[in-house]
């Protein structure tokens, strides 16, 4: 790995420890573990991690699945919990824990690469603080409560890891003006598998869609020439 060497490494349902460790695919295979990218003359790495960790965006889509395919289908309705799975809210305990974890990523980068600048990139809201629900954010008003008490959670995680280590968490200052349901959102609503035709896309629910990633992108890069 040579200092111009750029490697993109996230993969789907990743958690904190799956930066430290092989990643379990549901399809039965394995992915190396993410920080093996990491060499003594990496220059540069950016961290976006720990909501798998909390359940936030797969506790969003099980939430949202009932309301949001009820309209269409009882037998639908009922179906949702035994395909997106149970969820529970996250306590103070798991954002203490997500803290450390959080910490001994970096921690582990920094072992590795002593001299690289290390970024703690923080998630896009789907719910702004006020928890506003919409046709593309079909979540009861206690669940989008408490998907914003968790996102808060892993925000102040996030920032509490940073100031530990040394580093630096960097979130869009604009972000809550662009969530699911503003005019210009930077996060894809609820993806209807009876509206779109297709079971998978329900996976895509509540990610950053282009303009979201192209806004993170823009920050981090004004971020770096400061």
């Amino acid at each position: 790995m040579t200092p111009h060497s750029t490697y993109n490494l996230p993969c789907s349902g990743a958690t904190t420890t799956d930066i430290l460790e092989p990643q379990r695919l549901s399809n039965g295979l394995t992915r190396p573990a993410q920080i093996d990218a990491v060499t003594a003359d990496t220059q540069l790495v950016t961290l976006t991690i720990g909501g798998n960790d909390l359940g936030l965006i797969g506790t969003m889509i099980a939430r949202s699945c009932g309301p949001a395919v009820a309209p269409y289908s009882a037998a639908a309705e009922a179906i949702c919990p035994a395909v997106v799975g149970a969820s529970t809210a996250p306590g103070p305990a798991d954002f203490d824990a997500l803290e450390q974890k959080i910490t001994d990523v970096v921690r582990a980068v920094q072992n590795r690469a002593p001299g690289a600048e290390i970024l703690l990139v923080e998630y896009l809201p789907a719910v702004d603080p006020q928890a506003t629900t919409c046709a593309s954010l079909p979540l009861s008003p206690d669940d989008a409560r408490t998907t914003r008490r968790t996102y808060d959670g892993l925000v102040t995680a996030t920032r509490a890891a940073a100031l530990a280590t040394g580093t630096t968490s960097v979130g869009h200052p604009e972000a809550d003006q662009h969530k699911t349901c503003s005019a210009a959102p930077w996060i894809n609503g609820f993806e209807n598998p009876l509206t779109t035709g297709n079971i998978t896309s329900i996976a895509s629910s509540y990610h950053p869609n282009l303009e979201g990633m192209t806004a993170t992108a823009d920050h981090l890069a004004q971020t770096l020439d400061t």
